[in-house]
This record gives C-alpha cells, structure tokens and sequence, in this order.
C-alpha cells in the first residue's frame, strides 16, 4: 500500500491500519464510529441511506405524505456532472482510473459503468 493510501485509509494516522490477519478492523471500532469525519464514516442502515437517494431523485411518497425532493433537476445536473480529467488514474483506488463529479459522486465510466450512464453514488453503493 502506498504512503497516499495508508494516509487516505487511516485519516492521516489517528486510526492506524491493523494488521491483516486481525478480525476486529478500524471500521468496526467504537472510537471511529464515535468520530466526526466528513465523508468518511457515516453510519446507517440500508432504508435511510435509499430513502436519501430516492430524494435526491425526486418526490416520494412516504407512509401517505409525499416529501419533496432535497435538490433541483439543475443542482443534481450539475453535482454530477463530472470533473476528472479523461484517464486520470485514482492515486487512492490503486491507479483505478475513476470519473468524479462535482458532488463527490462516481460517475459512469469505464470502471463504473454498471447501470449505465446516469448513474452515479459509489463503488459499493450504486443509485
């Protein structure tokens, strides 16, 4: 693992990587649940995380009451729209080249082409 990773993985060392033959990974620690880090350890469940995405797509219709969506067509437009130069290769994803948008999401790409273009979220959750 290179120095940008090890830095990227373990917040600039304030939770150090644990060796890898240990069950009880940094992720799963009280400490880091307990910590305040942007972007980075949000913790929730499966329902709240969909019903997030859902709203940013648009209405929906919760338990008989419609809730409005969070953001615009032109705001979603424009966080997705991306910003990494064609074939940058991801200095933390190991060199994976990736396709980031203005609002932090992935973007389709060659890499990221699941669902087809138009979608965005991330490696692990795909909206």
């Amino acid at each position: 693992m290179n120095l940008l990773t090890q830095k990227a993985f373990s917040c600039s060392g304030a939770f150090p990587i644990e060796p890898l033959n240990t069950t009880d990974t940094i992720f799963n620690k009280i400490e880091l649940h307990q910590a305040e880090i942007p972007a980075a350890n949000g913790i929730t469940n499966a329902r709240s995380l969909a019903r997030i995405y859902a709203l940013l797509l648009g209405d929906i219709n919760e338990y008989g009451q419609k809730k409005q969506r969070l953001i615009s067509e032109k705001t979603l437009s424009q966080a997705t729209t991306s910003v990494t130069p064609v074939g940058e290769p991801d200095r933390i994803l190991f060199g994976v080249t990736s396709n980031l948008a203005k609002g932090g999401f992935h973007v389709h790409s060659n890499y990221f082409q699941a669902f087809g273009v138009g979608v965005f979220g991330h490696k692990g959750k795909i909206f």
